[in-house]
């Protein structure tokens, strides 16, 4: 269901969670994939600043149009 969304994407996990089997399902989809450096499975609580870096950054290449549709 989540690939088949006609919108950009991404997927947020934490380093300690690099080894996720479907990472590179996900990647080849064209999901943007976004590890969050010294995290695990709750980025928002082990490293909030690059966790809001990271959506910012997202957010930003879907507004000038890199990503897909708005």
């Amino acid at each position: 269901m989540f690939l088949r969304l006609p919108y950009p994407k991404m997927f947020m996990f934490g380093d300690e969670n690099s080894g996720l089997s479907y990472l590179g399902r996900l990647a080849g989809d064209g999901v943007e994939l976004a590890e969050i450096v010294a995290s695990g499975h709750f980025p928002m609580d082990s490293n909030p600043i690059e966790m809001f870096r990271r959506n910012a950054r997202f957010l930003d290449t879907i507004s000038l149009g890199e990503g897909g549709s708005k």
